[in-house]
């Protein structure tokens, strides 16, 4: 896969993260600094690397009264990777080569408890064995210069820059709640457009199938349009960019870890200079979710990046987990149900225990 490594592929990528507003598809094509190729250039990426190259808008969740929760649950079963409040899974590979798994939830803000009451009842009913449990704000997902760190073949150099802390966005304290009310549609835009790159048109077939008839309480005030939904897509994304929601485009290039791996960290947020300060120059893209003890860090590398961990010595706890890419690019996607944990009437949040433990209780009998 030496295509894949191109610079100039790996500098659009750079781009596409640092990128301070949110872009459309075809606005962002058209800008002069994203241009290190030309369109039909961009294009032809699109669709030779269609499944490998992957980039998706991620907005500020806590602005619309939301939070996240980063679990790691051992000895879990293929049930848990469609828990109504995931928006991401991953396998791993802990210490003892055991294989866990890493769910990040979004959940109200405001049902937190409801939320850990219904971890404790799956628990119970041997949906997993344990679990460990990060509540954070929202993360940011830092780059180096990628077209400096990897050469033609994909092995990795460090880079002229080091990631550090400092190069995360700061959180901002902001309610954005109104957005829900005044255009709930920006909701299923949001959820389904996360983890994938979707072109407008693709977003909306996948948002009227799912939803049907009900599409139509998302958009109460709008004309009716199936056909040429993706005006409302197209206008959904507007309001994000208007209520300034968006943070950034998050990076999930397969090809990086042809020859490199993916680590998983849960540490205390006060090792976390010290720790960036020892592997930062190994890791060309790492991503942070800081709570208020401990954090969620995810870091790409190699074998170097592995050495540097040996040599760093925590002063809280730290656990290390390694992406398992095969199981996890082999499991299928995780789902937020935001027609179950919204109501687009309203425009607010809802969290019902019963259905979510009933939901569960089906999937594991269908197994």
């Amino acid at each position: 896969m030496v295509a894949a490594f191109k610079k100039s592929i790996l500098d659009y990528l750079t781009y596409i993260n640092r990128i301070p507003s949110y872009q459309g598809p075809a606005a962002l094509l058209r800008s002069e600094k994203a241009m290190v190729a030309g369109n039909r250039t961009v294009y032809r990426w699109h669709k030779e690397f269609q499944g490998l190259l992957e980039y998706y808008p991620c907005i500020d969740f806590g602005s619309l009264g939301l939070l996240h929760a980063h679990l790691i649950l051992y000895r879990a079963g293929m049930e848990m990777l469609s828990f109504p409040l995931a928006i991401e899974s991953c396998w791993l590979m802990n210490e003892s080569c055991g294989k866990d798994l890493y769910i990040h939830c979004i959940l109200p803000r405001s049902f937190k408890e409801d939320f850990l009451d219904s971890l404790n009842k799956l628990q119970k009913l041997n949906f997993f064995e344990s679990f460990e449990i990060i509540f954070s704000g929202d993360g940011q997902q830092v780059s180096q210069s990628l077209g400096n760190c990897f050469d033609c073949s994909g092995r990795m150099s460090p880079g002229a820059e080091a990631l550090t802390i400092g190069m995360s966005l700061p959180q901002e304290e902001k309610d954005c709640s109104g957005l829900l009310k005044s255009y709930p549609f920006v909701v299923p835009v949001i959820f389904e457009n996360y983890g994938r790159r979707l072109s407008l048109v693709e977003l909306w077939k996948i948002i009227y199938e799912g939803l049907g008839k009900n599409v139509w309480s998302y958009l109460p005030k709008e004309r009716r349009m199936s056909v040429n939904g993706k005006a409302y897509v197209k206008k959904a994304f507007k309001m994000l960019g208007d209520w300034q929601v968006f943070r950034q485009n998050i990076i999930r290039y397969k090809p990086m870890l042809e020859h490199g791996i993916e680590i998983f960290l849960l540490i205390n947020i006060n090792d976390l200079s010290s720790l960036m300060d020892c592997v930062g120059k190994f890791c060309p893209l790492a991503e942070f979710y800081s709570g208020t003890e401990d954090a969620l860090v995810r870091l790409v590398g190699d074998s170097s990046l592995l050495y540097a961990l040996m040599d760093f010595s925590a002063t809280g706890k730290m656990r290390m987990f390694i992406f398992d890419k095969k199981r996890t690019w082999d499991s299928s996607r995780a789902r937020f149900a935001y027609e179950e944990l919204f109501n687009p009437k309203s425009g607010e949040w809802t969290f019902d225990k019963g259905k979510i433990l009933g939901k569960m209780e089906v999937l594991k009998i269908g197994r």
